[in-house]
Parts: structure tokens; sequence; C-alpha cells
């Protein structure tokens, strides 16, 4: 009987689109997954005088899902560099310092970003390999009181099964929301309680005339957006005037965990330099605390030549 306490989730990063790649498996630690491979059907819709439907035949498959995770200080640069396409990191004394930016270029003809793939072995039977996966969207939750979570969403090609791998865990700590603090137009923002940082490539994808029912490409169908959303309290007409004014403010979250070496910590920076409200709905909903549950945007930034910039501060060479 399986169990979910005794599975695992690799990552590991692909050299190219349309071969899976398993040498260098990173395990991630997760909370709940569901990757999947569907098969659509596809029917016949021609007229044969009976009531019901004409011959079925395999449609083009559907292979991607989502891992919900804790944030280690080590694996979320897996998800940064996924999602920007890029990384660029510097060594320091005994630490590394990583700085992932949005990447104005599509891996290559096949894929938007680096493809990845992505072991799932469920306690029972053969392990499955879902690959050509290319990070879509991911959702960085912080709440008060909690561990930071991120939600990986996956959209890719393929799928099959495989021997599972054996799996070796990271040491280390995860980030928790008590090493959180955020500041918003350069000054402190003390009264945030939740924030969701959201970010979407708007990925498909596609099939083509080649003879086969699994997808060949995961592309850009729109644009990029990066979403921001939280809970404040309500303490005075500051940022109700910015958001009717929709003026942009530079937004940095700054994450500092466990030291990872004398004299420096782990460390998650996300640098939003122009951050705009869409909503700020500053009503009443009872006799205490008055909290807005905002939301906004990230918007390109031409000084600073991104939309935001991730810094990722730990013990990890390279991604």
């Amino acid at each position: 009987m399986a169990q979910g306490n005794q599975g695992h989730v690799g990552l590991c990063f692909q050299q190219s689109m349309g071969t899976e790649y398993t040498s260098s498996m990173h395990y991630l630690p997760i909370l709940t997954e569901s990757m999947l491979e569907t098969k659509p059907r596809l029917a016949s819709e021609a007229i044969r005088s009976r009531f019901e439907a004409g011959p079925k035949y395999e449609g083009l498959n559907e292979v991607g899902g989502e891992l919900s995770s804790e944030v280690h200080p080590i694996l979320i640069g897996m998800a940064l560099k996924a999602w920007c396409g890029q990384a660029s990191g510097s060594i320091g004394t005994s630490e590394y310092t990583h700085t992932f930016l949005p990447l104005q270029s599509d891996f290559d003809s096949k894929a938007a970003v680096p493809p990845m793939t992505v072991e799932v072995y469920r306690d029972t039977g053969s392990g499955m390999l879902y690959y050509d996966q290319c990070l879509n969207n991911f959702d960085l939750e912080i709440a008060n009181g909690e561990l930071l979570k991120m939600t990986w969403g996956f959209i890719g090609c393929a799928a099959k099964k495989a021997t599972k791998t054996t799996p070796s865990y990271l040491t280390g700590d995860e980030f928790r929301w008590n090493q959180v603090s955020v500041s918003l137009g350069g000054s402190a923002l003390d009264e945030i309680s939740q924030l969701t940082i959201s970010g979407n490539l708007n990925l498909e994808a596609k099939g083509y005339l080649n003879g086969n029912t699994t997808p060949a490409r995961v592309l850009r169908t729109d644009k990029r957006t990066l979403e921001i959303s939280g809970t404040v309290v309500l303490d005075g007409d500051t940022q109700k005037d910015i958001a009717r004014a929709q003026t942009s403010q530079r937004m940095v979250v700054t994450v500092t965990g466990q030291e990872v070496s004398s004299g420096y910590n782990a460390k998650l920076e996300v640098d939003i330099p122009s951050f705009v409200y869409t909503e700020y709905p500053d009503n009443i909903g009872g006799p205490g605390l008055i909290e807005v549950s905002f939301k906004g945007e990230a918007d390109y930034n031409t000084g600073s030549a991104t939309m935001v910039k991730f810094t990722l501060v730990n013990t990890q060479s390279i991604y």
C-alpha cells in the first residue's frame, strides 16, 4: 500500500528538449504534487445512424502539473532559474551570491525557458519521469506564523516510466516568516501580515504534424507577468493616495535565514523596482482592525531594465 511519506520528487535541468536528464537530480521535499500525463480522447463527430459517439482515438497528450514545497535557500534557486531563464553567480569569502533576471530571449526554438526533468516516485512500482517540463508559473507565499511556501507550475511534453532513483536531501533550514522584512517606497512596511508573489510566463505546449501524440514545443502565448497581493493594516492615507494616483514604488522583500558560513547568512531578496497597485479596498469588514487586501503588479522598469531582480545567497556554487 503506497504512502506519500515514502515517495519522493527529484528535479534536474535538461541539456536540451526531447531527452530526459537524471544525472544531476536535486530532491525536493514536497507538501503535495499533481504531476500528470493526460491522454484526451478524440471522438469522431460523424453521424452513424445512432445516438452514441463514433470511434475514439488518442488525442494530443497533456503533461505537467504542480509541486508544492516549503522554501529551502538552495532549492529555490532552481525555481528562479527555471522561471527567469538564466542565473549568474559570484563567490565571496565562503558563500555564493546568485542573481536571477528574467531573460529577454528564449532558451531555444523549442523551449521558452530551460526544460527540466521531474521524477516522481509514489511508493509503488516504477518511478515516473515527466520531462521537457518548463516552469510556467510560481507562487511564493509568505504568511505570518508559517514557513515560506512555493508552488511550482509546470507545462511539458512527455512522460515515461523509469526505475526510481534513491533520494538524498540537502541540509539547512527552510525560510520562516520571522526572517522576512518588506519595504515599500523606501520605508519599512511593518504592518503587513501576508504577501504572495506570483509569476506567470503564459506558456503553452504545442503539437505538430510530426507523427507524435505528444507536444514538441513549450512556447509563449502572451506577455510575462508578475503580480503581488497581500494584507496590510490600514494606517493613514499615504498608500491609498498612491494607489489612487497609480504611482509606482519600489518594493523590496528580504528574507535573511540561518548562518551558512562565518559572518554570512542564507538570504533571498526580491527587488521589484516598479510596483503599482491595481486594487486597494480599504473597506470596513467588521468591528475589529481594518486590513486592506491589496493587489498590484510589477511594471517593466526602463532604468533597471527589468521588472524584478532576485538575489540569492547560499552555499551552492552554480545553477
